[in-house]
């Protein structure tokens, strides 16, 4: 197989195997595909050819010193050198495999995972509603990275509430995969696009998901853009026609979904702490901790912590400024990308899922996705 297809299929699957552990503790699927295709970059010399390869490995040798120097101030448990390392290895893949990847031979490969996806996603519909059985696709045979999760407490909440959400675990994780492949997907020169990304968009809601709503709607959006005239004044009648119904009417008819309603509650789970999630565990550490970190998650998850929040615990103010000065200057030498950048940055408010292998799917729309060819 060449490095090109495994890169393919790790990018494709990568959310979904990082679920899945391997026999080293602590190493998902998803990892260790991933470090078995830089060893073979590093072998036909497309590692040491990458200019970006040497900023990131240098960038990860300064976070490596800065837990070092914390470990010097009395801090004697592990600090996340073995979590460091792993997302190193993620980003330093990113990094190569992007560069390196045939584009055509992504999208296809892309495609394909998400159809299996929609597929999965109707097989839970039909088990639900025709055989009243709710199931989970998680693969029982193969051990979880999170040992505290099984098969068993998995099926057990499903027991109780139907949460669709295919070969992923959560169906936030799912609608997190199929909105930055739908986005990639919309910038490509895919020809069947008019009819995925529609599809996309209608599994998206189906997930009982608030992420999933507001990304159907992001999704949908941006079919608008490209839509026909008429269908843009079919739309445009249709909601003003929604307009002409009563107050009561429209308010009744959105807290009847409950996605919407869980944004409009302000007591919510959906909304509640977003933005300041960790912001309280934050606040009961000492000044030195406060200032240098904890080591990199290593700090026990209260309840949610959204990304920033994660890298200011784990690297204190002074790992955190760091990281975000030298985000700010990619920035702005990346001056084209900065829409995408702000969608990035929102992510990280309402989940901590880009310090994971999300991250191969969430970066897809950075790729010079106008060279794919037409097929």
């Amino acid at each position: 197989m060449r490095i090109g297809k495994l890169d393919a299929i790790i990018i494709c699957t990568g959310p979904i195997l990082m679920t899945y552990k391997f026999f080293i503790p602590g190493m998902s699927l998803a990892e260790t595909f991933m470090l078995v295709s830089l060893l073979f970059h590093t072998f036909v010399g497309n590692l040491w050819r990458s200019h970006k390869a040497i900023f990131i490995i240098l960038f990860f040798v300064i976070l490596l010193l800065h837990l070092l120097y914390v470990g010097t101030t009395g801090v004697t448990e592990n600090l996340g050198y073995f979590r460091l390392v792993k997302y190193s290895i993620l980003v330093l893949f990113i990094a190569i495999a992007y560069d390196n990847i045939d584009r055509r031979l992504l999208l296809n490969t892309l495609v394909i995972v998400v159809l299996v996806n929609v597929f999965g996603l109707i097989v839970q519909y039909i088990m639900h509603y025709i055989l009243g059985q709710n199931v989970s696709l998680i693969i029982p045979f193969l051990p979880l990275v999170n040992s505290d999760i099984g098969t068993e407490s998995i099926n057990a909440v499903l027991a109780n509430d139907f949460r669709p959400g295919a070969f992923f675990m959560e169906p936030s994780h799912f609608c997190y995969f199929m909105f930055f492949s739908g986005l990639f997907i919309y910038n490509s020169h895919y020809i069947n696009k008019r009819i995925l990304l529609p599809v996309i968009c209608i599994s998206l809601f189906g997930t009982f998901s608030s992420f999933g709503f507001i990304a159907g709607l992001s999704i949908l959006g941006l079919i608008m853009l490209r839509s026909s005239r008429q269908i843009k004044i079919i739309v445009f009648v249709i909601f003003m026609a929604g307009v002409g119904l009563n107050i009561e009417s429209i308010e009744y008819l959105i807290l009847q979904i409950p996605q919407i309603a869980r944004i409009i509650d302000p007591q919510s789970v959906a909304v509640t702490g977003r933005f300041l999630g960790g912001a309280s565990q934050f606040e009961q550490l000492d000044s030195s901790y406060a200032l240098f970190g904890l080591g990199f998650g290593n700090f026990k998850l209260d309840g949610f912590v959204n990304a920033f929040m994660y890298f200011r615990l784990s690297f204190g103010e002074i790992g955190f400024t760091m990281i975000i000065t030298i985000l700010f200057f990619y920035s702005i030498m990346n001056y084209k990308s900065i829409p995408y950048i702000i969608i990035l940055v929102a992510m990280c408010f309402f989940t901590s899922m880009l310090l994971t292998p999300f991250l191969l799917v969430a970066l897809l729309p950075f790729l010079e996705v106008n060279k794919i060819e037409k097929y």
